[in-house]
């Protein structure tokens, strides 16, 4: 799936890289970044380079598509339309679609959610969870 930005160097980490240590031995933990390069991201492009599982460039765009920024930062290429399919779990999303009213507390302050929201709430699928369980 390709995506464009008025960003030319844009990047979104998708899941970041960390190292742990595990009995005694450093275990790395590859992180997952969408980097834009003249304004432009092609995920199947990135996962050839990169070596990323079906699985990982899935989640990529998912993480894209969901984005707040999907629809104002983020856009399909001007010259292909993304398909129903490819969109079938997030609906049309877009600018004027409804987000995900919950927060997050950063050193900056509250920082919000913005992920499309599930059908009948006002919460994305991660934080109608939290929001069941409470």
């Amino acid at each position: 799936m390709r995506f464009t930005s008025p960003y030319r160097r844009a990047v979104y980490v998708v899941r970041p890289a960390w190292k742990e240590l595990v009995a005694g031995q450093v275990e790395r933990h590859v992180g997952l970044r969408a980097e834009f390069n003249q304004g432009s991201f092609d995920s199947e492009k990135a996962q050839r380079e990169q070596r990323w599982t079906d699985e990982q460039r899935r989640e990529v765009e998912k993480y894209l598509l969901e984005h707040n920024d999907f629809g104002k930062r983020i856009f399909p290429p001007k010259d292909e339309m993304v398909s129903t399919e490819e969109l079938r779990h997030y609906g049309n999303v877009g600018a004027d679609t409804p987000r995900c009213i919950a927060s997050y507390e950063t050193p900056e302050g509250s920082e919000p959610c913005g992920r499309p929201v599930m059908a009948d709430t006002d919460y994305c699928p991660e934080h109608s969870k939290v929001t069941e369980a409470v």
